[in-house]
């Protein structure tokens, strides 16, 4: 592992269990072994160091969903809306369970009031790219016969847009209170309800 992966891992660790203000290069460097002069090398100012933590945080999500068109259930045959609603689950419920650590953006999020304007904006790019997979996934799941009028696409658009949107906040609070209260079957009970 590269030195700039390392102190990206840290920074991203330390956000998640800590929030944004909480983490400086000068404790990014003692985690790392490393001197504060050598975070700067790799990321002039904290902004950057985030920025990046964001940016590799949504591709790593993204490429863990896989391709909205490719999704295929256990049997092989393409994947129906629940399979999907499950499959984004699972994405969630693993980096509770996994890392045991709140999701990044989620941490962000809530914090954006007194973010960078360039953190906070990478931090709106996760959300929005999810929302964005999700209704692809979930359009990929109706016959072109299904949603072939142009009012009908619309309207099946903006259904899959409301419902990614739920989804996702849904989720994310699920993630915030069942890791304060120490209860994954706070968000099991959550999850369980949007399939």
């Amino acid at each position: 592992m590269s030195k700039r992966d390392e102190i990206l891992d840290v920074t991203e660790a330390m956000i998640r269990q800590k929030g944004y203000n909480a983490v400086s290069a000068r404790e990014v460097a003692t985690a790392t072994g490393i001197k504060s002069s050598s975070v700067h090398y790799y990321f002039p100012n904290k902004t950057d160091m985030v920025t990046a933590v964001v940016e590799r945080y949504t591709e790593k999500f993204l490429q863990n969903l896989g391709q909205p068109s490719e999704l295929f259930n256990k049997a092989g045959d393409k994947c129906s809306a629940s399979d999907v609603k499950a499959h984004y689950i699972a994405a969630f419920r693993h980096a509770l369970i996994h890392d045991k650590k709140l999701c990044l953006c989620a941490v962000l999020g809530a914090e954006s009031g007194g973010l960078p304007e360039e953190v906070s904006a990478r931090t709106n790019v996760f959300f929005q790219s999810n929302i964005k997979w999700l209704v692809a996934a979930l359009e990929s799941t109706f016959d072109e016969a299904e949603s072939s009028s142009q009012s009908l696409e619309s309207n099946l658009k903006e259904s899959l847009t409301n419902t990614a949107m739920h989804m996702l906040a849904a989720l994310e609070g699920a993630m915030i209170i069942s890791q304060t209260a120490g209860d994954l079957t706070m968000f099991d009970r959550v999850a369980n309800e949007l399939l």
